[in-house]
């Protein structure tokens, strides 16, 4: 009957610390409503959608990691991450839409 009593003692303890503790993972939010930073995966996730979207090449490459391999796998990442970003420059110069794009 004691443990019974402690167990459901421990679990009100419990219940109540989940409820009143802070949000410890609350994630920044922009103002389209979508998380962003580089602290989860989802801010990361909608950031570069945001990048791709919006056709900005400087916030692409705040967002891509360095090229670490060697020789062939370094070359071949570079090729693809500048022609990425170039892709985007002209994307944007060109003022091609894109869907939900801020003009």
């Amino acid at each position: 009957m004691i443990r019974v009593h402690i167990f459901k003692g421990v679990l009100l303890i419990i219940l109540l610390a989940s409820i009143t503790a802070p949000d410890s993972m609350a994630k920044p939010v922009m103002g389209d409503g979508f998380p962003t930073g580089q602290e989860t995966p989802e801010g990361v996730a909608s950031d570069f959608a945001r990048a791709f979207i919006q056709q900005d090449d400087a916030l692409y490459r705040r967002l891509c990691i360095p090229s670490l391999g060697a020789a062939k796998v370094r070359s071949e990442y570079l090729k693809f991450f500048d022609g990425t970003s170039q892709a985007l420059r002209l994307a944007k110069k060109d003022n091609k839409p894109s869907p939900n794009r801020s003009q």
